[in-house]
């Protein structure tokens, strides 16, 4: 494999990651590119789950969130962000505060797009801060795993 097809595979896998939406820069995860470089090495290939590049004991908590949230609305944001479309937040912004407190009342769709976002399962769109996509294609897998 040549350096530059490395280099787009890494990308479409463990890059992606915008932290300012106004920005041209994005970035990788350098777990998971270490994990992808494990598994070429060992296979030769990224698995088609994109199982062992991280990322699984998250995706079991985002679907316990996403069950617990049960909004349709919010679940069609999900699936659609899953499939690599961009998703606006309710409110405009992310949310800044959590509380578990009152474990017992769901949180709306505006808190978990803004966990989902913070667990990394999205980031910003090129241009707005009030829209969110998945990063790569192993958050896309992730997320679509947890609307299964």
């Amino acid at each position: 494999m040549t350096a530059d097809a490395l280099a787009a595979l890494m990308k479409d896998y463990c890059g992606g990651w915008r932290f300012c939406s106004d920005s041209d820069v994005e970035v990788f995860n350098p777990a998971m590119c270490r994990n992808l470089l494990d598994a070429l090495e060992r296979t030769g290939r990224v698995s088609e789950d994109c199982s062992g590049l991280g990322f699984d004991k998250v995706t079991e908590a985002a679907r316990r969130l996403l069950a617990w949230a049960d909004d349709d609305r919010l679940r069609d944001a999900v699936k659609r962000a899953a499939a690599g479309e961009a998703v606006e937040l309710p409110c405009g912004y992310l949310t800044q505060a959590f509380s578990l407190d009152r474990p017992h009342r769901p949180f709306d769709s505006q808190k978990v797009l803004s966990l989902l976002y913070c667990m990394g399962f999205l980031t910003f769109a090129k241009g707005t801060s009030c829209t969110l996509r998945c990063p790569n294609k192993t958050m896309q897998q992730r997320l679509a795993a947890c609307c299964a």
